[in-house]
């Protein structure tokens, strides 16, 4: 077992905090990826967070779920398997998060446990915005 004062904590001058920030929406006309960048300025002023942003809109993700994860897959299954910790910048879509959403959670698996998570939702009444 390792000592957490000899490995260093996030924040105390030991290595950064691998955070992955994934925006959620893939709509035309979506504002998360303005969302996103707020988040990410605000987050990038403490130093002791390492910030990569995955979104999703990036991505060519197969409609239906193939029998062999597609390059594509492989690759964002590996950033969230290198991540110590995720936000997720996600909207509202009638009291529920979007598809595009759902699809990349499942194409990880392992990667995702035991890992924090933190959320920045986002909405405009019960119809949501992109």
């Amino acid at each position: 077992m390792t000592d957490d004062a000899e490995a260093g904590q996030a924040g105390d001058g030991g290595d950064p905090l691998r955070v992955a920030v994934i925006i959620g929406s893939t709509r035309e006309g979506r504002i998360g990826d303005a969302v996103g960048r707020w988040f990410v300025e605000r987050a990038r002023v403490r130093g002791e967070l390492d910030l990569v942003v995955l979104d999703l809109a990036e991505f060519d993700f197969p409609v239906h779920y193939p029998e062999r994860a597609t390059e594509q897959m492989t690759e964002f299954a590996g950033a969230i398997g290198k991540a110590e910790a995720f936000v997720v910048v996600t909207p509202e879509y009638n009291r529920s998060f979007p598809a595009s959403l759902k699809q990349a959670i499942d194409f990880a698996y392992d990667e995702w446990q035991t890992k924090p998570v933190g959320f920045v939702s986002y909405g405009h009444g019960s119809s949501g915005l992109y």
